[in-house]
């Protein structure tokens, strides 16, 4: 249920404000529960059972919901049938799924995961059982501070939400407090500063017309970052050489 609730939710932020990114690390239902309730009232049968779902619930910025609903919106723009876009969506994910768990066998046989492949590959199963042995070794019992700020940022977060819908100027969206402490709002802060004193420096002295006519270059500068970012691992994969790191 706290999945579901968080599927719904940063789907919900995507839709309503677009925010680029939305990874909420240590922020699912194995974090929260243990961080509450404690270790201890948990017991180690559920915290292995929590242990083996932690591969999708580490973070959330691959949860597929959120893009399932922009694909369903960017359709119906163009006027595609609904019925189309599932069966492309049911097969994407049947065909995704398993070329990943042959990608990752394969070159994790061939190339090594340690030595080649990116220190993830490996780290997130050391990461994963890890905690769960500090969790065994080490029991804690239920969190009062945690509770409290669960219950405050809850109260802070329906506040921000009433204000945001009854006063037009409040600048403070509550969903941008629920995403500021996340782990990629930290390298993204800067470019959306900039983004955002562009898009009011057009607003202000251009109005409606001069943003709508600015789209195009914006949309042109994220469609070549991308371009160059899937260029340098292809070329790297021909050449049969290390290139410049996209992801750093």
């Amino acid at each position: 249920l706290i999945y579901w609730a968080l599927c719904l939710s940063v789907t919900r932020m995507r839709a309503e404000l677009g925010p680029p990114a939305h990874d909420l690390h240590q922020g699912g239902p194995d974090f929260m529960l243990t961080s509450l309730l404690g270790t201890r009232m948990m017991g180690i049968r559920n915290l292995n059972l929590l242990t083996w779902f932690y591969w999708f619930n580490r973070a959330y910025r691959s949860l597929a919901m959120p893009h399932m609903l922009e694909g369903y919106a960017m359709a119906r723009r163009q006027r595609f049938p609904d019925q189309a876009v599932t069966v492309a969506v049911i097969l994407a994910g049947i065909v995704g799924t398993l070329a990943t768990f042959v990608a990752l066998a394969y070159f994790g046989v061939s190339l090594g995961a340690e030595a080649k492949m990116a220190g993830h590959a490996t780290y997130f199963g050391w990461e994963a059982f890890n905690r769960l042995r500090g969790c065994i070794y080490n029991p804690t019992a239920p969190s009062p501070p945690m509770i409290g700020g669960v219950v405050a940022g809850c109260l802070i977060a329906a506040t921000l939400h009433r204000l945001t819908i009854r006063y037009l100027w409040w600048p403070l969206h509550p969903l941008g407090f629920a995403i500021a402490g996340s782990y990629s709002v930290s390298t993204l802060w800067c470019p959306l500063l900039i983004a955002w004193i562009a898009k009011s420096l057009l607003l202000h002295y251009g109005g409606q017309r001069w943003h709508e006519r600015g789209l195009p270059f914006f949309l042109g500068l994220l469609v070549g970052d991308y371009t160059m970012g899937c260029m340098w691992p292809t070329l790297g994969w021909i050449l049969g050489r290390p290139m410049y790191s996209f992801q750093q």
